[in-house]
Protein backbone atom coordinates (compact mmCIF):
# COMPACT_ATOMS: atom_id res chain seq x y z
CA UNK A 1 0.00 0.00 0.00
CA UNK A 2 1.45 3.70 -1.06
CA UNK A 3 2.40 5.73 2.11
CA UNK A 4 0.53 9.22 2.46
CA UNK A 5 -0.83 10.93 -0.05
CA UNK A 6 1.35 9.10 -2.73
CA UNK A 7 -1.71 7.48 -4.13
CA UNK A 8 -3.30 10.57 -5.11
CA UNK A 9 -0.85 10.44 -8.26
CA UNK A 10 -2.98 8.52 -9.90
CA UNK A 11 -5.59 9.91 -12.00
CA UNK A 12 -8.15 7.89 -10.83
CA UNK A 13 -7.32 8.20 -7.63
CA UNK A 14 -7.68 12.17 -7.86
CA UNK A 15 -11.38 11.47 -9.13
CA UNK A 16 -12.68 9.18 -6.82
CA UNK A 17 -11.11 11.61 -3.93
CA UNK A 18 -13.07 14.44 -5.60
CA UNK A 19 -15.70 12.61 -6.16
CA UNK A 20 -15.98 10.95 -2.45
CA UNK A 21 -15.22 14.27 -0.56
CA UNK A 22 -17.56 16.53 -2.77
CA UNK A 23 -20.28 13.54 -1.70
CA UNK A 24 -19.31 13.74 1.66
CA UNK A 25 -18.73 17.39 2.11
CA UNK A 26 -21.57 18.98 0.35
CA UNK A 27 -24.16 17.44 2.14
CA UNK A 28 -22.07 17.61 5.59
CA UNK A 29 -21.62 21.95 5.49
CA UNK A 30 -25.22 21.91 4.37
CA UNK A 31 -26.44 20.43 7.40
CA UNK A 32 -23.79 22.02 9.68
CA UNK A 33 -25.59 25.45 7.97
CA UNK A 34 -28.98 24.50 8.08
CA UNK A 35 -28.36 23.43 11.87
CA UNK A 36 -26.50 26.51 13.03
CA UNK A 37 -29.70 28.72 11.78
CA UNK A 38 -32.01 26.23 13.27
CA UNK A 39 -30.36 26.84 16.35
CA UNK A 40 -30.47 30.00 15.66
CA UNK A 41 -34.08 30.07 15.04
CA UNK A 42 -35.13 28.31 18.04
CA UNK A 43 -33.28 30.23 20.44
CA UNK A 44 -35.08 33.03 19.44
CA UNK A 45 -38.42 31.30 19.26
CA UNK A 46 -37.78 30.38 23.35
CA UNK A 47 -36.56 33.45 24.22
CA UNK A 48 -39.85 35.49 22.61
CA UNK A 49 -41.66 32.63 24.30
CA UNK A 50 -39.66 33.18 27.51
CA UNK A 51 -40.62 36.91 27.20
CA UNK A 52 -44.10 36.57 27.24
CA UNK A 53 -43.99 34.74 29.80
CA UNK A 54 -41.74 37.21 31.98
CA UNK A 55 -44.19 39.45 30.90
CA UNK A 56 -47.37 38.16 32.19
CA UNK A 57 -45.41 37.52 35.31
CA UNK A 58 -44.22 40.66 36.15
CA UNK A 59 -47.84 42.09 34.89
CA UNK A 60 -49.15 40.33 37.80
CA UNK A 61 -46.68 41.04 40.12
CA UNK A 62 -46.86 44.73 39.56
CA UNK A 63 -50.89 44.12 40.25
CA UNK A 64 -49.97 42.94 43.48
CA UNK A 65 -47.78 45.78 44.45
CA UNK A 66 -50.79 48.14 43.25
CA UNK A 67 -53.57 46.05 45.33
CA UNK A 68 -50.98 46.31 48.07
CA UNK A 69 -50.41 50.30 47.74
CA UNK A 70 -54.62 50.53 47.70
CA UNK A 71 -54.72 48.76 50.88
CA UNK A 72 -52.16 50.04 52.78
CA UNK A 73 -54.01 53.86 51.96
CA UNK A 74 -57.43 52.42 52.99
CA UNK A 75 -55.74 51.39 56.41
CA UNK A 76 -54.04 54.91 56.61
CA UNK A 77 -57.83 56.19 55.70
CA UNK A 78 -59.57 53.85 58.09
CA UNK A 79 -56.90 55.55 61.29
CA UNK A 80 -58.10 58.94 59.75
CA UNK A 81 -61.69 57.95 60.77
CA UNK A 82 -61.04 56.86 63.87
CA UNK A 83 -59.03 59.92 64.59
CA UNK A 84 -62.39 61.56 63.93
CA UNK A 85 -60.78 65.02 62.96
CA UNK A 86 -58.07 64.86 65.10
CA UNK A 87 -54.85 64.91 63.44
CA UNK A 88 -53.79 61.58 62.45
CA UNK A 89 -51.16 60.14 63.82
CA UNK A 90 -49.04 56.78 62.59
CA UNK A 91 -47.64 54.61 65.13
CA UNK A 92 -43.55 54.42 64.79
CA UNK A 93 -43.66 50.75 63.72
CA UNK A 94 -46.28 50.75 60.88
CA UNK A 95 -44.05 54.08 59.81
CA UNK A 96 -41.24 51.87 59.07
CA UNK A 97 -43.16 49.60 57.19
CA UNK A 98 -44.63 52.40 55.14
CA UNK A 99 -40.91 53.37 54.25
CA UNK A 100 -40.49 51.01 51.58
CA UNK A 101 -43.59 51.56 49.35
CA UNK A 102 -44.21 55.67 49.82
CA UNK A 103 -41.88 58.38 49.89
CA UNK A 104 -44.70 60.24 51.41
CA UNK A 105 -48.72 60.43 52.04
CA UNK A 106 -51.20 62.68 53.08
CA UNK A 107 -54.87 63.02 54.04
CA UNK A 108 -56.04 65.86 51.46
CA UNK A 109 -59.86 67.89 52.07
CA UNK A 110 -60.75 69.53 49.37
CA UNK A 111 -60.77 72.18 48.28
CA UNK A 112 -57.39 73.05 50.29
CA UNK A 113 -57.16 71.51 53.78
CA UNK A 114 -54.02 68.52 54.08
CA UNK A 115 -52.48 67.03 56.28
CA UNK A 116 -48.86 64.69 56.19
CA UNK A 117 -48.62 62.19 57.59
CA UNK A 118 -45.81 60.35 56.77
CA UNK A 119 -42.98 61.89 54.55
CA UNK A 120 -43.44 64.86 52.90
CA UNK A 121 -44.52 65.97 49.45
CA UNK A 122 -41.70 68.62 48.01
CA UNK A 123 -44.93 70.83 46.28
CA UNK A 124 -48.44 70.43 46.39
CA UNK A 125 -48.13 69.95 42.60
CA UNK A 126 -50.57 66.63 43.43
CA UNK A 127 -53.81 68.90 43.97
CA UNK A 128 -53.45 70.08 40.38
CA UNK A 129 -53.57 66.46 39.26
CA UNK A 130 -56.84 65.37 41.12
CA UNK A 131 -59.91 66.38 39.24
CA UNK A 132 -62.99 66.20 41.02
CA UNK A 133 -64.49 63.52 38.51
CA UNK A 134 -61.13 60.92 40.27
CA UNK A 135 -62.67 61.95 43.78
CA UNK A 136 -65.73 61.03 42.98
CA UNK A 137 -65.29 57.37 41.74
CA UNK A 138 -65.08 55.20 44.61
CA UNK A 139 -61.88 53.15 42.85
CA UNK A 140 -58.55 54.36 43.47
CA UNK A 141 -56.54 56.10 40.68
CA UNK A 142 -52.55 56.51 39.53
CA UNK A 143 -51.75 59.82 38.12
CA UNK A 144 -47.98 61.15 37.38
CA UNK A 145 -46.58 63.65 36.99
CA UNK A 146 -43.09 64.97 35.04
CA UNK A 147 -39.80 65.68 37.62
CA UNK A 148 -36.58 66.91 36.39
CA UNK A 149 -34.93 63.74 36.12
CA UNK A 150 -36.79 62.60 33.10
CA UNK A 151 -38.30 60.43 35.47
CA UNK A 152 -42.30 60.58 36.41
CA UNK A 153 -43.47 60.95 39.97
CA UNK A 154 -46.36 58.38 41.02
CA UNK A 155 -49.47 59.21 42.95
CA UNK A 156 -51.66 56.79 44.03
CA UNK A 157 -54.94 58.07 45.90
CA UNK A 158 -58.01 56.39 47.19
CA UNK A 159 -61.25 58.29 47.98
CA UNK A 160 -62.59 57.61 51.39
CA UNK A 161 -66.58 58.10 52.45
CA UNK A 162 -67.42 57.88 55.41
CA UNK A 163 -70.80 57.99 56.98
CA UNK A 164 -71.72 61.05 58.88
CA UNK A 165 -69.01 63.24 57.42
CA UNK A 166 -67.44 64.70 54.43
CA UNK A 167 -65.24 62.38 51.99
CA UNK A 168 -61.56 63.04 52.31
CA UNK A 169 -58.72 61.31 49.61
CA UNK A 170 -55.19 59.67 51.12
CA UNK A 171 -53.27 60.22 48.71
CA UNK A 172 -49.52 58.86 48.69
CA UNK A 173 -46.52 59.01 46.45
CA UNK A 174 -44.97 55.77 45.73
CA UNK A 175 -41.63 55.20 45.41
CA UNK A 176 -40.66 54.50 42.01
CA UNK A 177 -38.38 51.57 42.77
CA UNK A 178 -40.72 49.53 44.54
CA UNK A 179 -44.07 50.45 41.96
CA UNK A 180 -41.88 49.57 39.14
CA UNK A 181 -39.19 47.04 40.53
CA UNK A 182 -35.83 48.79 39.54
CA UNK A 183 -33.28 49.98 41.06
CA UNK A 184 -32.44 48.33 44.87
CA UNK A 185 -36.04 46.57 44.40
CA UNK A 186 -35.10 44.65 41.39
CA UNK A 187 -37.53 42.41 40.40
CA UNK A 188 -37.45 42.39 36.63
CA UNK A 189 -36.11 39.07 34.89
CA UNK A 190 -32.72 38.60 34.31
CA UNK A 191 -31.20 40.63 31.27
CA UNK A 192 -34.32 42.58 30.93
CA UNK A 193 -35.44 46.21 30.44
CA UNK A 194 -38.42 47.97 31.40
CA UNK A 195 -39.67 51.04 29.63
CA UNK A 196 -43.29 52.87 31.02
CA UNK A 197 -45.07 55.33 28.79
CA UNK A 198 -48.15 57.58 29.07
CA UNK A 199 -51.07 57.73 27.36
CA UNK A 200 -49.42 60.52 25.57
CA UNK A 201 -46.46 58.72 24.53
CA UNK A 202 -44.37 59.95 27.12
CA UNK A 203 -42.06 57.71 28.46
CA UNK A 204 -42.61 58.23 32.23
CA UNK A 205 -40.20 54.94 33.35
CA UNK A 206 -37.07 53.34 31.98
CA UNK A 207 -34.38 50.69 33.94
CA UNK A 208 -31.29 51.60 33.86
CA UNK A 209 -30.51 50.84 30.52
CA UNK A 210 -33.72 50.46 29.16
CA UNK A 211 -34.46 52.31 25.86
CA UNK A 212 -35.46 55.70 26.25
CA UNK A 213 -37.45 58.22 24.09
CA UNK A 214 -41.55 58.51 23.30
CA UNK A 215 -43.40 55.65 22.31
CA UNK A 216 -43.62 57.20 18.65
CA UNK A 217 -39.94 57.14 18.18
CA UNK A 218 -40.04 53.08 18.14
CA UNK A 219 -40.65 51.21 15.13
CA UNK A 220 -42.08 47.91 15.98
CA UNK A 221 -42.13 45.16 13.55
CA UNK A 222 -43.98 41.94 14.96
CA UNK A 223 -42.26 39.40 15.61
CA UNK A 224 -44.19 36.23 15.06
CA UNK A 225 -48.43 35.61 15.33
CA UNK A 226 -48.74 36.90 18.86
CA UNK A 227 -49.27 41.28 18.54
CA UNK A 228 -48.05 41.56 21.54
CA UNK A 229 -44.45 40.70 20.50
CA UNK A 230 -42.83 42.67 18.51
CA UNK A 231 -39.11 43.46 17.54
CA UNK A 232 -36.91 47.10 17.42
CA UNK A 233 -34.09 48.92 16.76
CA UNK A 234 -32.71 51.46 18.92
CA UNK A 235 -29.14 53.33 18.60
CA UNK A 236 -27.61 50.36 16.25
CA UNK A 237 -29.32 47.81 18.79
CA UNK A 238 -31.66 45.22 18.18
CA UNK A 239 -34.50 44.39 20.84
CA UNK A 240 -37.39 41.75 21.58
CA UNK A 241 -39.73 43.33 23.49
CA UNK A 242 -43.77 42.56 24.23
CA UNK A 243 -46.79 44.59 25.50
CA UNK A 244 -48.83 44.10 29.22
CA UNK A 245 -51.92 43.06 28.76
CA UNK A 246 -53.03 43.17 31.73
CA UNK A 247 -56.55 45.30 32.36
CA UNK A 248 -55.13 47.21 35.27
CA UNK A 249 -59.01 49.66 34.34
CA UNK A 250 -61.10 47.01 36.32
CA UNK A 251 -59.44 48.02 39.67
CA UNK A 252 -58.52 51.45 39.08
CA UNK A 253 -58.83 54.37 37.43
CA UNK A 254 -56.85 56.79 35.39
CA UNK A 255 -54.29 54.05 34.39
CA UNK A 256 -53.38 54.65 30.89
CA UNK A 257 -49.85 53.29 30.93
CA UNK A 258 -48.19 51.59 28.22
CA UNK A 259 -45.76 48.90 29.51
CA UNK A 260 -42.80 47.53 27.49
CA UNK A 261 -40.15 44.67 28.89
CA UNK A 262 -37.36 44.54 26.19
CA UNK A 263 -34.34 42.04 26.01
CA UNK A 264 -30.97 42.86 23.61
CA UNK A 265 -31.07 40.79 20.94
CA UNK A 266 -26.80 40.77 21.88
CA UNK A 267 -27.93 39.76 25.44
CA UNK A 268 -30.54 37.12 24.23
CA UNK A 269 -27.88 35.65 21.57
CA UNK A 270 -25.25 35.73 24.68
CA UNK A 271 -25.68 31.59 25.09
CA UNK A 272 -24.36 31.49 21.43
CA UNK A 273 -20.40 33.02 22.13
CA UNK A 274 -19.36 29.81 23.53
CA UNK A 275 -21.30 27.79 20.51
CA UNK A 276 -19.75 30.08 17.94
CA UNK A 277 -16.44 29.59 19.49
CA UNK A 278 -16.60 25.65 19.72
CA UNK A 279 -18.67 25.27 17.01
CA UNK A 280 -16.40 25.84 14.18
CA UNK A 281 -13.43 23.66 16.21
CA UNK A 282 -15.86 20.61 16.01
CA UNK A 283 -17.31 21.19 12.34
CA UNK A 284 -13.32 21.88 11.32
CA UNK A 285 -12.53 18.26 13.50
CA UNK A 286 -15.41 16.77 11.70
CA UNK A 287 -14.52 17.88 8.14
CA UNK A 288 -10.90 16.93 8.86
CA UNK A 289 -11.65 13.12 9.85
CA UNK A 290 -14.27 12.81 6.97
CA UNK A 291 -11.13 13.84 5.05
CA UNK A 292 -8.73 11.61 6.59
CA UNK A 293 -11.23 8.86 6.69
CA UNK A 294 -11.67 9.17 3.06
CA UNK A 295 -8.70 9.01 2.05
CA UNK A 296 -7.76 6.05 3.55
CA UNK A 297 -11.00 4.42 2.34
CA UNK A 298 -9.89 5.50 -1.18
CA UNK A 299 -6.44 4.15 -0.96
CA UNK A 300 -7.51 1.08 0.22
CA UNK A 301 -9.83 0.71 -2.23
CA UNK A 302 -7.40 1.36 -5.04
CA UNK A 303 -4.51 -0.58 -3.64
CA UNK A 304 -5.35 -3.37 -5.43
CA UNK A 305 -5.66 -1.61 -8.82
CA UNK A 306 -1.95 -0.27 -7.94
CA UNK A 307 -0.83 -4.19 -7.17
CA UNK A 308 -2.57 -4.82 -10.79
CA UNK A 309 -0.71 -2.40 -12.05
CA UNK A 310 2.69 -3.10 -10.92
CA UNK A 311 2.28 -6.85 -12.53
CA UNK A 312 1.13 -5.71 -15.42
CA UNK A 313 5.09 -4.09 -15.64
CA UNK A 314 6.68 -7.24 -14.39
CA UNK A 315 4.40 -8.70 -17.34
CA UNK A 316 5.77 -6.05 -19.95
CA UNK A 317 9.33 -7.43 -18.90
CA UNK A 318 8.34 -10.82 -18.97
CA UNK A 319 9.19 -11.68 -15.01
CA UNK A 320 6.51 -13.76 -14.47
CA UNK A 321 7.52 -15.28 -11.22
CA UNK A 322 5.93 -12.54 -8.89
CA UNK A 323 2.18 -13.12 -8.16
CA UNK A 324 -0.99 -10.85 -7.37
CA UNK A 325 -1.79 -11.34 -4.14
CA UNK A 326 -5.56 -10.13 -3.50
CA UNK A 327 -7.23 -10.27 -0.06
CA UNK A 328 -10.42 -7.94 -0.53
CA UNK A 329 -12.86 -10.08 -0.73
CA UNK A 330 -14.41 -8.43 -3.95
CA UNK A 331 -13.92 -8.18 -7.74
CA UNK A 332 -10.73 -7.30 -7.31
CA UNK A 333 -9.68 -10.25 -5.70
CA UNK A 334 -11.29 -12.49 -8.60
CA UNK A 335 -9.14 -10.06 -11.56
CA UNK A 336 -6.26 -10.69 -9.08
CA UNK A 337 -6.57 -14.40 -9.36
CA UNK A 338 -7.86 -14.55 -13.11
CA UNK A 339 -4.74 -12.10 -13.97
CA UNK A 340 -2.45 -14.50 -12.06
CA UNK A 341 -3.72 -17.41 -13.77
CA UNK A 342 -2.86 -15.39 -17.26
CA UNK A 343 0.46 -14.73 -15.78
CA UNK A 344 1.01 -18.61 -15.13
CA UNK A 345 -0.22 -19.34 -18.93
CA UNK A 346 2.33 -16.58 -20.42
CA UNK A 347 5.01 -18.64 -19.08
CA UNK A 348 4.10 -21.22 -20.08
CA UNK A 349 3.86 -19.92 -23.33
CA UNK A 350 6.78 -17.85 -22.89
CA UNK A 351 9.35 -21.18 -22.07
CA UNK A 352 7.60 -23.29 -24.57
CA UNK A 353 8.73 -20.80 -27.58
CA UNK A 354 11.87 -20.38 -25.61
CA UNK A 355 12.85 -24.00 -25.18
CA UNK A 356 11.86 -24.72 -29.03
CA UNK A 357 13.93 -21.41 -30.13
CA UNK A 358 16.59 -23.36 -28.05
CA UNK A 359 16.04 -26.76 -29.90
CA UNK A 360 16.20 -24.33 -32.92
CA UNK A 361 19.26 -22.96 -32.39
CA UNK A 362 21.05 -26.13 -31.11
CA UNK A 363 20.01 -28.31 -34.58
CA UNK A 364 20.95 -25.10 -36.32
CA UNK A 365 24.39 -25.08 -35.10
CA UNK A 366 25.45 -28.36 -34.99
CA UNK A 367 26.08 -31.04 -37.48
CA UNK A 368 26.35 -33.79 -34.43
CA UNK A 369 23.17 -35.78 -34.68
CA UNK A 370 23.73 -37.34 -31.14
CA UNK A 371 24.72 -33.72 -29.66
CA UNK A 372 21.33 -32.50 -31.36
CA UNK A 373 19.67 -35.30 -29.65
CA UNK A 374 20.99 -34.98 -26.12
CA UNK A 375 20.51 -31.19 -26.42
CA UNK A 376 16.95 -31.55 -27.40
CA UNK A 377 16.39 -34.05 -24.86
CA UNK A 378 18.34 -31.75 -22.39
CA UNK A 379 15.91 -28.57 -22.86
CA UNK A 380 13.08 -30.98 -22.67
CA UNK A 381 13.45 -32.31 -19.56
CA UNK A 382 14.20 -28.59 -18.18
CA UNK A 383 11.86 -27.22 -19.56
CA UNK A 384 9.27 -30.10 -18.51
CA UNK A 385 11.11 -30.58 -15.04
CA UNK A 386 10.54 -34.68 -15.50
CA UNK A 387 13.22 -36.95 -14.38
CA UNK A 388 13.37 -38.35 -17.78
CA UNK A 389 13.19 -37.58 -21.36
CA UNK A 390 13.30 -40.01 -24.13
CA UNK A 391 13.33 -39.55 -28.12
CA UNK A 392 12.16 -42.53 -30.02
CA UNK A 393 12.81 -42.50 -33.85
CA UNK A 394 13.39 -45.25 -37.15
CA UNK A 395 16.63 -47.06 -36.62
CA UNK A 396 18.72 -46.16 -39.45
CA UNK A 397 20.32 -49.68 -39.71
CA UNK A 398 16.82 -51.85 -39.56
CA UNK A 399 13.47 -50.48 -40.59
CA UNK A 400 12.03 -53.53 -38.00
CA UNK A 401 13.61 -51.65 -35.13
CA UNK A 402 13.40 -48.21 -33.61
CA UNK A 403 16.25 -45.89 -31.81
CA UNK A 404 15.47 -45.01 -28.04
CA UNK A 405 17.33 -42.01 -26.64
CA UNK A 406 16.71 -41.46 -23.03
CA UNK A 407 18.27 -38.79 -20.97
CA UNK A 408 18.13 -39.05 -17.58
CA UNK A 409 18.77 -37.76 -14.11
CA UNK A 410 17.49 -35.70 -11.03
CA UNK A 411 19.72 -32.66 -11.50
CA UNK A 412 20.15 -30.87 -14.13
CA UNK A 413 23.64 -30.36 -14.15
CA UNK A 414 24.64 -33.66 -14.15
CA UNK A 415 22.64 -35.46 -17.06
CA UNK A 416 23.39 -38.69 -18.33
CA UNK A 417 22.55 -40.16 -21.71
CA UNK A 418 21.43 -43.42 -23.03
CA UNK A 419 21.18 -44.79 -26.30
CA UNK A 420 19.55 -48.16 -27.04
CA UNK A 421 18.96 -49.84 -29.79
Amino acid sequence: MEKGTDFLKSRLARRFCLLFLSCAFLPTVALIVLSYYQVVGQLESQSLLRLKRELKTYGVSLFDRMIRIENEMKNIGRLAILADGQPVILPEEYSWDLQEIFSGIVIYRPPANSQALYGSFEDDSFRELISPELMQNPKPFAVTSASDNGMARFYFGTTISPSGSSPFVVVAEVRRQYLWGIGANHLLPPMTELSVFNGDGDGIVYSENGPRGDYEDFEFIPANGDLRIFRFEQDGRHYYAGLSNLFYESRFQQIDWTIILSKSRSDVMSALKSFKRTYPLIIFLFLVLIAYFSMLFIRRSLDPLERLKRGTKRIGKQDFSALVKINSGDEFEELGNSFNDMAFKLDKQFSTLQVLAEIDRAILSSLDRKKIIADTLLRLKEFFQCDISLLLRNSSVDRDHVSLHIMEGRRQSDPRQNVVH
